[in-house]
């Protein structure tokens, strides 16, 4: 069993950009199940795997995984936790069915549907917000590098968290457009349209914050993180030098001095054997 779990987490490290996306899906797809009213709003569930796995895909492609879980995936990880559990706490006001109908009828106009989840579902967005700068804590824990990172700046951090929630109005208007077409605009199509959009509200965060200054990778095969640069091209120096010191006293029966050789270090030689006053 112990070994089960040492490969299963071993696995997940290798493959956070999955793991993250599954989780992340999941969630939304067990929050849209529940308020499933009809079976063909089923095809919300489609919708949002499409958008989230696509979201995904270029988050990976923006920032690949090197070593172990990136900054945008550890964000959208938490994120995503911290507003289905701020949800959870606001539907306790007005229910998920008073909400989606509210915001269908504000679709057409992206400011109406953001100040309406503003004022609605505020403690979603706190719950999101806050997942999202949980993970300053997390990736400092887990990778001492990310103290000089995106991931440890605090208001970039914030940025992040904006464009993740202007991403979720964006995706509510986008799948409410989408609903006309498909025939049903119901609370499905809200919960995918708000986490398939933040998923795309970290993308465009991540598209705007390009680092060209530095990268740190540390090394998974070393405790210190350390790993090799240039110096294997200079390896051979240092006894290739040895070996010509040691070739110029050959006469003298010299077959070896160790390094590092220094002139006092010569001098001594050549004095023990006769060579040097």
């Amino acid at each position: 069993m112990t070994a089960l779990a040492t490969g299963l987490v071993s696995s997940v490290r290798r493959h956070t950009m999955a793991a993250c996306a599954i989780v992340v899906l999941g969630a939304a797809w067990w929050w849209q199940l529940a308020a499933l009213q009809e079976a063909r709003e089923l095809v919300w569930l489609a919708v949002t795997a499409f958008s989230v796995l696509t979201g995904f895909v270029a988050l990976g492609w923006l920032r690949p995984a090197r070593v172990g879980i990136t900054a945008p995936q550890a964000m959208m990880l938490l994120g995503t936790l911290g507003m289905l559990g701020g949800l959870a706490f606001d539907v306790q006001r007005a229910g998920l069915a008073a909400i989606a109908s509210m915001c269908a009828t504000r679709a057409p106009d992206f400011l109406a549907v953001a100040r309406l989840h503003l004022e609605w579902l505020p403690a979603m967005h706190i719950g999101m917000v806050a997942g999202g700068l949980g993970a300053l804590a997390w990736l400092r824990r887990v990778r001492p590098g990310c103290r000089r990172q995106f991931c440890a700046r605090f208001v970039q951090n914030i940025a992040c968290s904006g464009w993740m929630i202007v991403g979720m109005a964006a995706g509510v208007v986008l799948y409410y457009q989408l609903a006309a077409w498909l025939g049903s605009a119901g609370v499905p199509a809200m919960l995918g349209g708000m986490i398939g959009g933040m998923v795309w509200g970290m993308v465009v965060s991540v598209s705007l914050s390009w680092e060209t200054d530095k990268t740190i990778t540390p090394s998974p095969h070393h405790p210190l993180g350390a790993k090799g640069v240039g110096e294997s091209a200079t390896v051979g120096a240092p006894p290739a030098i040895a070996n010509a010191v040691v070739d110029a006293l050959r006469h003298l029966g010299v077959t070896h001095i160790d390094i590092p050789i220094t002139p006092e270090k010569v001098w001594r030689v050549l004095k023990a054997k006769g060579a040097a006053l």
